[in-house]
């Protein structure tokens, strides 16, 4: 009874904390002494420094997960099929783990008092949700679930999951896989049948037709094939394909582009539809990028930059995906990404007048939580400097 009385009293505090899309506010960091011995409280505030995490406490900057009661298993309670116990181990060591192993494989998530929403690059999104054991002390049930996506791309992540918050052991996401062998990352090249020049003009002559189509599956899989072959590290493929979405099959180009004009509101409720439409923006800037990288110099590219009126579209939404960071880092790191390519192309690219402090509020979002929109919101900052 008492157990019960204690749970409603800390879930009408709760009631009163609004959920934040981060595990903590940015704030000024200032230097400070580390305390000689962690409190098993919860912390205020999680400060990271490289893989490492602090804890230090302000009262103007707070943490806003795991701050807050996490309750007992209750009989009506029943843990998925995938889940697990980490025993002897404080709910704040497994908080930083679990928060350590998603910026390192850069995964997006929603902290909701003891859920976490999560959102990987490849759109597989699952929920964590820490809760006391209620047969035996010193136990943290860590109750995963896999909402939508990939089943085997889920299952990666859950490993990871596992080996972060029970050992403490960090695995890095895998970086997009090529098309090729790639002989300089210690892979062993293998004999194999080399493509036709002909054969990558049938596949991209099959793209231009299924990426109109209206299915949206079909789409997203031309989507992805595209991705894989235009990849700078699939050497094989990516000149050629490149060069035959800018010359011969230009609505593929044109798709997007307009694709890519398409804002998320992201003050709408389904956000099921906010995350199909992230998902199709995430591949559209994805392919956009590749283009820019293989075939810099290309007419097609140089011709949009120089028209002001075209050049103007395009730009325009790529420092609005900037400016949305908090609400998709994943999209804004890859249209950080375009607008730093654009303007290596041509540094005579007008950008707004805000452009720098989207690109430092990017940044320094990206170093809380996010390395790769750190890494690429710095990159954009010096070319825009130079």
């Amino acid at each position: 009874m008492n157990n019960d009385n204690d749970v409603k009293r800390t879930n009408s505090a709760d009631e009163r904390i609004q959920p934040r899309f981060m595990s903590f506010a940015i704030c000024q960091q200032q230097s400070h002494k580390q305390p000689s011995k962690i409190r098993q409280q919860p912390p205020k505030n999680l400060e990271r420094k490289g893989n490492k995490s602090e804890v230090k406490e302000k009262s103007n900057c707070r943490s806003t997960w795991i701050n807050y009661y996490i309750p007992n298993s209750s009989t009506g309670f029943r843990r998925s099929r995938t889940s697990f116990e980490v025993s002897d181990t404080n709910c704040t060591t497994i908080a930083n783990r679990i928060f350590d192993s998603n910026k390192i494989r850069s995964i997006y998530a929603v902290y909701d008092k003891a859920i976490m929403r999560c959102k990987t690059p490849s759109h597989v999104i699952f929920t964590i949700r820490l809760v006391r054991s209620a047969q035996e002390a010193n136990t943290i049930l860590i109750d995963v679930r896999r909402r939508s996506g990939c089943a085997m791309l889920f299952r990666d992540e859950f490993q990871a999951l596992f080996h972060a918050a029970v050992h403490g052991d960090m695995t890095a996401c895998e970086g997009p896989r090529s098309t090729t062998y790639q002989a300089d990352k210690g892979c062993k090249k293998i004999d194999y049948i080399p493509l036709d020049e002909s054969d990558i003009d049938l596949s991209i002559k099959a793209a231009s037709v299924d990426v109109q189509s209206k299915m949206h599956d079909a789409c997203v899989v031309t989507l992805q094939d595209l991705s894989l072959t235009t990849n700078p590290q699939s050497k094989e493929t990516s000149l050629i394909a490149c060069n035959l979405i800018l010359d011969k099959y230009c609505n593929i180009f044109e798709y997007i582009i307009d694709d890519i004009r398409k804002q998320v509101d992201y003050s709408c409720g389904n956000r099921h539809d906010n995350n199909s439409r992230e998902y199709m923006r995430s591949l559209t800037l994805g392919l956009l990028g590749n283009i820019l990288m293989v075939v810099p110099k290309h007419s097609t590219l140089i011709s949009l930059i120089q028209d002001k009126e075209h050049n103007f579209s395009v730009i325009k939404p790529l420092q609005w995906y900037v400016r949305m960071a908090k609400e998709c880092p994943l999209n804004a790191s890859l249209a950080t990404k375009c607008l730093r390519l654009f303007v290596q192309t041509d540094s005579r690219l007008t950008l707004d007048i805000d452009a720098n402090a989207s690109l430092e509020n990017a940044r320094r979002f990206g170093q809380l939580t996010y390395p790769n929109l750190e890494k690429e919101a710095q990159a954009a900052l010096t070319a825009i400097q130079v």
